[in-house]
């Protein structure tokens, strides 16, 4: 049975995928500034369990992102499926960017609204 989750259990491409995009353009060009990039995690600042000396964040970095996919098993992307997002028409910019960026890694994103 096909699962597309399979290749995420890789520890290795996740952290491919966090530094293959660059969270601080992003949130600059998509959402003016407003905000702040989400570099240590999913916890947002200001959430009681928020720790930044806890925390490993992660910045965008391609060329380590291609060792990560490397060290993955997917030089460049290659035996890698589509990884597919879903999302509504309200998050389809920071998806499509997303998908740019990653795709100049060879990973291959759809995008499901």
């Amino acid at each position: 049975m096909h699962n597309p989750w399979r290749a995420l259990l890789n520890k290795k491409l996740r952290l491919a995928i966090n530094h293959g995009f660059d969270r601080e353009k992003m949130l600059k060009y998509l959402r003016n500034g407003i905000g702040q990039a989400a570099n240590s995690g999913f916890v947002p600042k200001g959430l009681p369990s928020f720790d930044a000396d806890k925390l490993i964040g992660y910045s965008y970095n391609p060329k380590l992102a291609k060792q990560y996919l490397v060290e993955a098993g997917y030089p460049n992307g290659k035996g890698l499926e589509e990884i597919v997002i879903s999302t509504t028409a309200e998050y389809l910019d920071i998806c499509e960017y997303m998908q740019h960026q990653l795709s100049e890694l060879g990973i291959r994103i759809k995008i499901d609204v």
